[in-house]
């Protein structure tokens, strides 16, 4: 059984899915196209940019040929002490469509679950994206280095990109405090 067949088994979903679905008594013309069309705009409107990488490393440089070269690329870091200062990169690999040509900011940002953004904040790159022709899109690696990234506490973190200010992609980045005590084995001894 599909997902739409299952709500139309509950009748409170069902009553629900049926006002959603009628169509306001009182539409001028172009509202009811308009309204016809609006579950279909994805057709008219198709997603140009695809986040092919996001991640958060140790280090990290492009390569000359459109390559990334990443070391120690991770989502969970294990420091002795807070607050820390680290030294890491952010890593980016972007896709872009025909009709996406053009200068790019693109913008990392890495913020607290308070919604604080860490210190030093990434700065924002300023790429200019040429599709080659025959082609129907192109790629985009950044790397950026971050240096003396202050960490003030253990927590969730998230690591953003954005694209001429639209959030495009996040990923969670969890900061742990080190053990004192050595790991013990699972295995009886």
């Amino acid at each position: 059984m599909n997902h739409a067949q299952n709500l139309l088994r509950c009748p409170c979903q069902k009553s629900a899915l049926a006002s959603f679905i009628k169509k306001p008594a009182r539409l001028s013309a172009w509202a009811a196209l308009i309204y016809l069309l609006l579950p279909f705009s994805f057709l008219f409107h198709p997603v140009c940019v695809t986040t092919e990488i996001l991640t958060f490393c140790f280090a990290a440089r492009p390569g000359l040929q459109g390559e990334i070269n990443i070391l120690g690329a991770t989502d969970i870091i294990v420091v002795p002490q807070f607050p820390i200062a680290i030294n890491c990169y952010i890593v980016g690999k972007l896709r872009f469509q025909k009709i996406e040509e053009g200068v790019k900011e693109i913008k990392f940002s890495i913020i607290d679950s308070d919604g604080k953004e860490l210190q030093p904040p990434p700065p924002p790159q300023q790429i200019n994206i040429q599709i080659p022709a025959g082609a129907a899109s192109a790629g985009a690696a950044i790397v950026v280095g971050i240096p003396n990234l202050q960490i003030p506490r253990p927590g969730e973190y998230e690591i953003g990109l954005a694209v001429n200010g639209r959030q495009e992609m996040t990923i969670p980045l969890f900061v742990r405090h080190m053990s004192s005590q050595p790991p013990t084995s699972a295995l009886p001894g």
